[in-house]
């Protein structure tokens, strides 16, 4: 790809120019296509399209390699952080059998999301202080 004239080029020196936008699953995506299909060589290698290459590029795909290129950056971090989340995930869907919602809409999701929650946090309370000391400290409060 070739930022300054907006191309790629192929391999064999054609080159595949802009031909148009359109829009993919809420995406906006960039068109380039080949228009000297008919005199490659290798154009059954390329393309099986009777009418030619054609490459699809996010209109944000600067925005998408520098997001990829930090998330590499810091796998270390990402590794971390999913080794945190991934616990309390796993012990709600598998433990407690929290599957998928049975309410429907954003304030009835996230209240049951709450009181989801809320269960594992006192499951893991039970678990780490057992439960005459969680009474006793309730107790105290």
């Amino acid at each position: 790809y070739n930022s300054e004239t907006d191309t790629y080029t192929c391999p064999d020196g054609y080159v595949v120019s802009f031909d148009s936008k359109f829009k993919k699953d809420d995406h906006s995506l960039r068109k380039y296509k080949c228009h000297d299909y008919e005199n490659c060589k290798n154009r059954l290698a390329c393309t099986k399209s009777k009418t030619g290459r054609s490459i699809n590029r996010p209109e944000a795909y600067d925005e998408l390699a520098a997001i990829e290129d930090n998330t590499f950056k810091k796998n270390s971090i990402y590794k971390k952080r999913g080794q945190i989340v991934e616990h309390p995930f796993g012990t709600v869907k598998r433990h407690l059998g929290f599957t998928h919602f049975y309410r429907r809409g954003f304030r009835s999701v996230g209240c049951e999301t709450g009181l989801i929650l809320l269960v594992y946090n006192i499951k893991r309370t039970i678990n780490i202080l057992g439960v005459k000391q969680l009474v006793a400290l309730l107790r105290a409060n």
